[in-house]
């Protein structure tokens, strides 16, 4: 079980089902819900400040993220978190959760080494046994919640 998860998602529906099937499948003790991009990169630069000043802030291990939001996309929150959060936050993985079918949109989340996978909207519960045998999010899990 990982202890944070962060799901961004513009859209309230998808949020709500996305948390529904992780709690379904104790995947995660915490769930941190956001609407687009820019709130990602603004909570990312809060666990930073928390680093900072020795807080103890549970960094979350994983990210949920949808690429087609207002106000800020997924591609600007990858954007902002490779070039400001990454080195600071080096175990959080990102998982694009999108209903695109461009290709391009594939080939593109490659490109960021920290994207662990890139799935289909809506979550499922194959998907999540899917990210639970993830090579990327192996050292993530701990090995006594792996169901």
């Amino acid at each position: 079980m990982l202890k944070k998860v962060v799901l961004i998602d513009d859209d309230e529906i998808a949020l709500m089902l996305c948390e529904l099937v992780i709690e379904q499948n104790d995947f995660t003790q915490e769930v941190v819900k956001l609407a687009n991009g820019k709130q990602g990169l603004d909570f990312f630069e809060n666990q930073a400040t928390g680093l900072q000043q020795g807080g103890g802030k549970e960094t979350p291990s994983l990210v949920f993220l949808d690429l087609n939001m207002p106000i800020m996309n997924g591609w600007d929150f990858l954007d902002g978190f490779s070039e400001n959060y990454q080195t600071l936050f080096p175990e959080t993985r990102v998982v694009v959760l999108s209903s695109t079918v461009d290709p391009q949109d594939f080939v593109r989340a490659k490109q960021y080494g920290f994207v662990a996978d890139f799935l289909n909207k809506p979550l499922s519960d194959e998907a999540i046994s899917s990210l639970r045998m993830n090579s990327k999010l192996q050292g993530l899990f701990h090995p006594e919640n792996l169901n």
